[in-house]
Order: C-alpha cells, then sequence, then structure tokens
C-alpha cells in the first residue's frame, strides 16, 4: 500500500509477484482493489485474518533477527 509505513521493497521477478499474491488472495491473507483511474491501479490489502497472521510472522522475524545476533557473538 503506497504510504505504508510498514511497506518494504523487494526484489522479485513479476510472476514470482503475481503467483504469490494470487495464492495470499486465494487463501484469504488479502484482498485486492482495482481502481480504474486514468492509470489501472491495484491494491492489497491484509484481510482481519492476514493481520492476525502478520502477528506470526513479526514473532518469526524477532527471533531471526535475535537468532543471527546471537551466531555472530558466537563467531567472533
Amino acid at each position: 500500500m503506497v504510504g505504508d509505513p510498514d511497506a518494504r521493497r523487494i526484489d522479485i521477478a513479476q510472476g514470482t509477484l503475481s503467483k504469490q499474491l494470487r495464492y495470499l488472495k486465494k487463501e484469504g491473507m488479502i484482498s485486492r482493489t482495482v481502481y480504474t483511474e486514468s492509470v489501472l491501479r491495484v491494491e492489497y490489502e491484509l484481510t482481519p485474518i492476514g493481520r492476525r497472521f502478520k502477528r506470526v510472522l513479526d514473532a518469526i522475524e524477532e527471533w531471526g533477527s535475535e537468532y543471527i545476533d546471537d551466531l555472530r557473538q558466537t563467531q567472533q
């Protein structure tokens, strides 16, 4: 979502991104809105279940960061 402070740019092939977005929509994790303005615009947003699952992903990300920090400390 444009202007979303949690949004991050990632390097991903267009086909891979499209496939993943279709899957997440099919599973009910995200919703898709198409705006037919002068330039076609599509916006994706987490659904309520997607927002709840984001907490799980955030916890995994936090654990991973801590694990990497621990690995770096033991390698010094």
